[in-house]
């Protein structure tokens, strides 16, 4: 027959046991919790610190020389490529003068047909009294001659992509805006183009 006080001395034993078991496991569990925020910290530097590295590490082989970086000039250019779309007869030629050279471009539709003037700036595209599109050599950073992996480095990602052909929204007008890089055989940007694609 067990006595009471033993029966309470197991039972307070088992308790004190059990308390212990949960103070040391609460203990553990604290130390693992530490450590895995000391670790989350240190990732996190790392990350931070190697950053700049592995982004230039994931971009296209293709390298550009400092003289080829965006620059301020490079956005006033094709927001100066952007502001000729939309003049008019009087304001075109109030701004250039006279055009070097002026052709009739038949389209496949007889409202498609353009008359084109063509100025050192570029050939601009008229349909009836304004001008809808025009064509440069150089817009902004990209110039003719650069490839398709130049083209996309500064541009990013195409709205637009065609066997031939990269074609990208341009935002800050009254009117939508798109530009198109043609590209030849050697994939080398062969034709720029600024125009209204509502026309």
């Amino acid at each position: 027959m067990t006595c009471w006080h033993e029966e309470y001395y197991t039972e307070s034993n088992a308790f004190l046991f059990f308390y212990s078991y949960t103070i040391v496991l609460t203990m553990r569990l604290c130390l693992y919790a530490r450590r895995f925020m000391i670790l989350l910290f240190l990732e996190t530097v790392v990350s931070c610190l190697l950053w700049p590295q592995s982004r230039d590490a994931n971009r296209d082989e293709t390298t550009v020389d400092e003289s080829t970086e965006i620059t301020q000039e490079d956005k006033e250019l094709e927001h100066e490529i952007a502001s000729f779309i939309g003049l008019t007869l009087h304001e075109l030629i109030a701004q250039f003068g006279v055009p070097q050279e002026v052709y009739a471009l038949r389209g496949s539709e007889a409202w498609q047909d353009d008359v084109v003037f063509v100025y050192e700036q570029g050939d601009f595209y008229i349909y009836r009294d304004r001008v809808w599109q025009v064509s440069v050599k150089t817009a902004g950073a990209i110039v003719c001659g650069d490839d398709w992996n130049t083209v996309q480095l500064f541009m990013g990602m195409a709205r637009y992509e065609l066997d031939h052909c990269l074609i990208y929204s341009l935002s800050g007008s009254a009117w939508p805006l798109m530009i198109r890089f043609n590209f030849d055989e050697t994939n080398s940007v062969s034709e720029i183009f600024v125009y209204r694609p509502d026309f």
